[in-house]
């Protein structure tokens, strides 16, 4: 059985791409070693984030993070377990809208591969919906899209 933790936060003054691109340097490396995957959504200076795993494994990540001095307001969406990873393959993902200036994807466009990714996801469980929709709700309260 998988287990399945979402969450999100809210960066802290001074947190940059620099920052973020450490932060997942270390994810990687090791949620490897504890075959943790998951995604991180960096949006509207919030980061939203699935977990999936071992749920002793995924508990004692959560909460390593919960003590990370880079995020505040951190709010617990949903955990329980599921059938399957969402993110099996992907292993940890990072979308960042404030890095696409080197990019030909625009902002409008990254936004709107979001809003496409949660539609085509077919979430099977409880921690998989919350995740997607607290995507979503960013986007609309940001302004960004209207619902």
């Amino acid at each position: 059985m998988n287990f399945q933790l979402t969450y999100k936060s809210k960066a802290t003054p001074g947190v940059t791409n620099d920052t973020i691109k450490e932060i997942l340097k270390s994810a990687r490396r090791n949620n490897a070693v504890n075959k943790i995957s998951g995604c991180l959504v960096f949006l509207e200076n919030h980061f939203i984030q699935i977990l999936e795993g071992d749920k002793e494994l995924v508990k004692d990540l959560f909460e390593t993070i919960k003590q990370d001095s880079r995020h505040s307001d951190i709010e617990l969406l949903c955990w329980d377990d599921s059938d399957e990873r969402l993110f099996n393959s992907w292993g940890m993902l990072y979308f960042d809208n404030q890095d696409l200036q080197s990019s030909d994807l625009s902002e409008e466009e990254f936004k709107l591969n979001l809003l496409l990714l949660e539609t085509l996801s077919k979430p099977k469980s409880a921690s998989e919906i919350k995740f997607w929709k607290a995507i979503k709700d960013l986007l609309i309260t940001s302004g960004q899209i209207t619902n």
